[in-house]
């Protein structure tokens, strides 16, 4: 309670300082008791033989207004206020790719940025972590501007807050939040490059590998914990977090075959998968149309299973990836009720069911399917009510409208694809 009254006292007793920041005439005043609880800079500042003592003018070097501003803010507050909240309403309003969105966006990270910055010249420990742990909220539904990451690597303590820049550009790049400007620019920052390497070499020097075990097998699979890291947030906080399989090293993967962790482990090395529709081609032609069912049913059933595991564990790209080469793979041969009845069996609802019901769609009206076989899709579980769901899309179609609907003809897949960004 001393403290607490010590304190207390030191206000009933306080003078006004004027501080005054760098790029402005402007000047705020502040208790000198508040600015001497919150650092021990500002505790020898203003209570040493410094210049500020006598003059009871604090000039902070390199702090800007809004920096000087939110200081403050935190300063009589103890909280930051709530950029991400202040984003989404923007997004709202006017749109994610405005202009509006987009320069607001990278004026609230280079203001984030640059108070951790501020924070870490001033000893503001606690003030540094509030401001990462406000930009790592922002930052979970806003990706990472180049423009503003450049800030990075101009405020003090660039290390620690460089290396946090790098590894969410990583995040945001593989969740294609990016495009091949995005990337320039970001490569274009100095100091970027070397810090991404040396990023990529500490995660692998400290590497570790990992066990996976597959549902229903006795066999393991040893992969290196850095690929697995990098390829989605979910194993990340499973190997680094908390979890059973952080102290286990063991990667529990329900609902993964041999088949599909091979493609993820070919995934993960090359950022792509196989080309189904060409090694389909490839075979040499079926004796008989059952054994070209056959096989079209294990390619496509090999990319639903792909599909199910990129969307359960949290890898967007992955499931996007497995349905172009759906899509492309049903320009050889007609959808099939196998590889539907998986796809019906691991979703409830969304892109992976709408692609098999326009597909079957089309391929009967082209013939392609009998309308026995087509009965067949009938009896999958789940795959009549989607048929109900989409009539006001099938009534009375032809075949010209088929041909701007069904992604196989028309080329138009967005619609089938997950959202990345």
């Amino acid at each position: 309670m001393d403290k607490v009254t010590h304190f207390t006292e030191s206000l009933q007793q306080d003078e006004m300082i004027t501080i005054q920041p760098q790029d402005s005439d402007e000047i705020f005043l502040v208790p000198r008791a508040l600015l001497i609880q919150a650092s021990e800079y500002f505790q020898k500042a203003l209570k040493g033989h410094y210049a500020e003592t006598e003059r009871r003018v604090l000039r902070l070097p390199g702090c800007d207004t809004p920096t000087l501003q939110l200081f403050l803010y935190w300063l009589y507050r103890r909280t930051l206020p709530c950029f991400g909240e202040a984003q989404s309403i923007l997004y709202v309003k006017h749109g994610a790719k405005s202009d509006i969105a987009l320069k607001a966006a990278i004026d609230h990270q280079i203001k984030l940025f640059r108070l951790w910055g501020f924070a870490e010249a001033y000893l503001l420990p606690r003030l540094q972590n509030e401001t990462m742990e406000c930009l790592c909220d922002f930052l979970m539904f806003h990706r990472l501007q180049p423009a503003a990451a450049h800030v990075t690597f101009e405020v003090s303590g660039r290390d620690l807050l460089a290396h946090f820049c790098v590894k969410q550009a990583a995040n945001d790049w593989r969740s294609s939040y990016y495009d091949e400007d995005d990337l320039t620019l970001l490569g274009g920052i100095p100091g970027f490059m070397s810090m991404m390497l040396n990023s990529i070499e500490d995660s692998f020097v400290e590497d570790q590998q990992i066990a996976v075990a597959l549902e229903g097998s006795t066999r393991r699979f040893s992969i290196s914990k850095a690929l697995l890291c990098s390829a989605s947030d979910y194993l990340r906080k499973a190997l680094d977090g908390g979890f059973k399989e952080t102290s286990e090293k063991v990667l529990h993967l329900p609902g993964c075959d041999e088949q599909t962790l091979r493609l993820f482990l070919y995934y993960i090395t090359k950022l792509d998968i196989p080309d189904f529709g060409a090694i389909f081609e490839e075979f040499p032609k079926p004796a008989s149309r059952e054994d070209a069912k056959i096989r079209a049913a294990e390619f496509q059933t090999a990319l639903v299973q792909l599909w199910s595991f990129g969307d359960a564990y949290l890898m967007p790209k992955l499931p996007n990836l497995a349905m172009i080469g759906l899509i492309n793979l049903v320009k050889k041969c007609p959808v099939t009720v196998e590889a539907a009845k998986i796809a019906f069996q691991v979703t409830k609802d969304g892109p992976l069911r709408d692609f098999f019901v326009w597909e079957a769609i089309y391929d009967y009206e082209m013939r392609e399917l009998s309308p026995t076989e087509l009965d067949e899709f009938g009896a999958v579980p789940g795959f009549v009510p989607e048929i109900f769901e989409h009539m006001h899309k099938v009534v009375e179609i032809d075949s010209a409208y088929c041909s701007e609907l069904i992604p196989s003809q028309s080329s138009r897949h967005d619609g089938f694809l997950v959202k990345e960004a």
